[in-house]
């Protein structure tokens, strides 16, 4: 994990929601081992934590919400 940390918080979008479901069940990444991750890189953000976060969650909303909008209008 620690070795491509710099890659890892420049694709920071899928972080919260769908990176961490995939690294938990399907690379089966412990959970302890995330957790240690997601500290790490918050902590390389330092004062900008309180925009990666926001950056992260609208990033999050908007895509879930795309998708969510196709299904329901489109059904893909």
């Amino acid at each position: 994990m620690e070795s491509n940390l710099s890659w890892i918080a420049a694709s920071c979008f899928p972080f919260y929601w769908f990176g961490k479901a995939m690294l938990k069940y399907a690379w089966r990444i412990p959970e302890s081992e995330v957790n240690n991750w997601k500290k790490s890189i918050l902590d390389i953000f330092g004062a900008w934590n309180t925009w990666y976060k926001s950056i992260v969650y609208l990033g999050n909303i908007t895509f879930t919400s795309l998708i969510v909008f196709s299904i329901f209008f489109w059904g893909l």
